[in-house]
């Protein structure tokens, strides 16, 4: 994962901004799956918050937006 090569080559105090896939329902998640759309396989990993805190866990999570087409931004400094 990509996260995991970011807290390798940072060093606590680094300033982090993370963009995660839009938070989508079961329904919506159904219908990407079966759809002939590209990118669908990275659509499907998508983190709830708890998952997503358990991601971010080496970071100090310092501000979470949910922005206007459904990407979560997060802020945060490497502990």
């Amino acid at each position: 994962m990509a996260l995991s090569e970011i807290e390798r080559v940072t060093r606590p105090g680094a300033a982090g901004f993370f963009l995660f896939n839009p938070v989508l329902s079961a329904a919506q998640l159904e219908e990407i799956a079966n759809s002939d759309n590209p990118t669908k396989e990275c659509m499907i990993e998508i983190y709830s918050d708890v998952e997503l805190e358990e991601k971010l866990a080496k970071w100090q999570i310092l501000k979470s937006t949910l922005c206007e087409h459904g990407l979560r931004a997060i802020e945060a400094i490497k502990k």
